[in-house]
């Protein structure tokens, strides 16, 4: 048996090398009372095995860069992606390669297995059977929303495991922030951690623009005065 994929056991950020795969079809009522077909995309972690669903109305490549606009709007732009050779990842990947060529940043490298290969997949295959009838009570004929809403609450569910181990770190940590000795000044400036912190690892803080603002002008008004002394003194 070879060895498992370096994705698979380096340290990494979550999602930043992702399986991709679909659920379905399930049968859902439409805005106009319709029964139409629906599929869950499944992003998996490689490395964590976070899962996220996105709740999507075809298989079409439109769906897909939908589906994967919201996905990098939430947890950002991902290294690796591997998946099976579906023509809408095929034509996604060809339209992400053209947004690179374009824009000149940093590129998402694709991995599609061998055709009629799903072992190869096994990472994600192995989501696909949480969203199931039986895992989730409906009598999959709801609507289209109500069905979005069942499945972010099974998202919340498949992430229990992972949420219970990130909640252990962080208490972890701040056990160890409080041993340490530190003035009353440093800890006013810690910044308050939650687990989305360690999920979402790309969130950057910064100081609202108007304080900002009032720094600027504060030195602004500094440099004049500094400047009238000394023409004074000359």
């Amino acid at each position: 048996m070879p060895d498992l994929p370096k994705e698979r056991i380096l340290r990494s950020k979550p999602f930043q090398n992702t399986g991709l795969d679909y659920a379905g079809p399930f049968e859902v009522k439409n805005s106009s009372g319709e029964i139409v077909k629906v599929w869950i995309e499944i992003f998996s972690c490689m490395a964590t095995r976070f899962t996220h669903l996105e709740l999507v109305p075809s298989l079409s490549a439109k769906s897909c860069i939908q589906a994967m606009r919201r996905f990098i709007s939430e947890y950002g732009k991902p290294n690796y992606f591997i998946s099976d050779n579906g023509t809408q990842y095929k034509l996604t990947c060809k339209v992400i390669q053209e947004i690179e060529q374009k824009t000149e940043k940093a590129k998402i490298h694709w991995h599609f297995i061998p055709s009629l290969s799903p072992w190869f997949g096994g990472l994600y295959e192995a989501m696909k059977e949480p969203p199931s009838p039986s895992k989730v009570e409906t009598d999959w004929q709801e609507s289209y929303k109500k069905l979005e809403g069942k499945y972010l609450t099974l998202e919340e569910k498949l992430n229990s495991v992972e949420n219970d181990l990130l909640k252990e770190k962080i208490e972890k940590e701040a056990i160890e922030l409080t041993e340490k000795e530190k003035s009353k000044e440093e800890l006013n400036n810690e910044i308050e951690r939650h687990k989305n912190d360690l999920i979402r690892i790309r969130t950057e803080f910064c100081t609202p623009k108007k304080e900002r603002e009032d720094k600027g002008s504060n030195q602004k008004s500094k440099q004049t005065s500094a400047l009238k002394v000394l023409a004074k003194s000359s």
